[in-house]
């Protein structure tokens, strides 16, 4: 991944998260660490989708911290959607808990991405329907 820290500035709330799956890759053995990879990296694999938090959204609809917010400003973005906070009484999304992820070394149509940001945003920044998700590994 772009960023290899841990993730602590997304304020989750501790009741109510429906979590996405997520193929996650933990390779390791009872011998070794858990985040040993055979072959010599760690990945996931998740449903990617487009996004945006242009106007006419309001900063209220939207709250991303980027690794390096200069360069991310400029870069291509999809998100991946970790969870979902939803309105019980309706059934309907209230926030999505997301990374932010773009093309592993600018590669433009790879399937290869690589995390910049996270952060939750409202539905209203998603941008088409599941069914236009893509496929990606993020390494």
């Amino acid at each position: 991944m772009a960023y290899t820290e841990g993730i602590s500035f997304i304020n989750t709330p501790t009741r109510g998260i429906s979590w996405h799956d997520i193929d996650l890759h933990l390779t390791g053995t009872d011998k070794t660490s858990w985040l040993y990879a055979r072959n010599g990296r760690l990945c996931f694999n998740a449903l990617a989708r487009d996004f945006t938090t242009l106007p006419p959204l309001t900063d209220s609809e939207w709250e991303i911290t980027y690794d390096d917010p200069k360069t991310a400003e400029r870069m291509p973005k999809k998100c991946i959607i970790l969870g979902t906070v939803r309105d019980e009484s309706k059934g309907t999304a209230v926030r999505h808990y997301i990374l932010v992820i773009t093309p592993k070394n600018g590669m433009v149509g790879s399937d290869l991405y690589e995390r910049i940001g996270a952060g939750d945003i409202s539905g209203a920044c998603l941008v088409g329907s599941e069914k236009d998700a893509k496929a990606v590994e993020i390494v």
